[in-house]
């Protein structure tokens, strides 16, 4: 029965440790980024570049080329910018309402959401009708 306790007794103190290398290896690795940070030596300084072109410049350089549609003797900084505006664009057509739209669902066949599985029916298609399909808000709570 010693024998017994004393395996016991050393099997536990084995698991312990493995418990508590275990742990300590989660923590570390669990608490470490995942974010790689080298420090190197900076190189040395290059030369400067040549500054480049404004967006302007360029655009004046494209319309003394024929690239871009615009008169050679306007290319000041305020026929740039009207440039960049652009012509006004006509109005489009007006949009149909939720409630015209949802008259036309109704002609096409939509599900009643009163009564599923039937269709709206085709002749209540009155304003009030509309409303009644639309879903009401809930209540708020304080």
């Amino acid at each position: 029965m010693q024998i017994v306790y004393a395996f016991s007794r050393k099997h536990v103190k084995a698991n312990l440790w493995a418990t508590f290398l275990l742990s300590a290896f989660c923590i570390v690795a669990f608490s470490c980024s995942n974010e790689l940070h080298m420090l190197l030596p900076e190189g040395p300084e290059g030369p400067e570049g040549p500054a480049g072109k404004s967006a302007y410049e360029v655009w004046v350089d494209e319309v003394n080329n024929g690239t871009i549609d615009w008169p050679q003797d306007r290319t000041d900084i305020n026929n740039f910018f009207l440039y960049l505006k652009g012509e006004d664009g006509k109005a489009g057509a007006n949009g149909k309402s939720a409630y015209e739209l949802w008259v036309e669902e109704v002609n096409k066949g939509l599900e009643n959401p009163h009564n599923p599985g039937n269709n709206w029916p085709k002749d209540q298609t009155e304003l009030n009708d509309f409303c009644t399909t639309l879903p009401v808000p809930m209540a708020r709570t304080a």
